[in-house]
């Protein structure tokens, strides 16, 4: 279930989460997972840094005075690589080294 899922379906008070994990993290942003991370007691973010952060072709054209900016972060990767310990896969299967 993803994280956007857990807001819309699972009421806040019913449901808590050992762990959470969140792979793509640089594909997500952060206001969509944040109901589900503030449910868990650990999280896990996977991602790339290099590939390009959340599309923003869902939310349509603003002025740059209407973009409501309650977050700095551009995605739930580079939130998480900001505030915890970060840590590198020693292998990957589509890696060559």
């Amino acid at each position: 279930m993803g994280p956007q899922a857990v807001a819309q379906y699972l009421a806040p008070s019913e449901f808590n989460f050992d762990v959470l994990i969140i792979d793509e993290g640089s594909q997500m942003r952060l206001e969509h997972a944040l109901g589900a991370i503030a449910r868990s007691k650990q999280i896990i973010v996977v991602g790339d840094p290099e590939q390009l952060g959340p599309s923003n072709s869902f939310y349509g054209l603003h002025k740059e005075e209407d973009k409501w900016a309650i977050l700095e972060a551009e995605s739930v990767l580079t939130w998480a690589a900001s505030k915890y310990k970060e840590s590198s896969l020693k292998w990957h299967y589509r890696s060559k080294h």
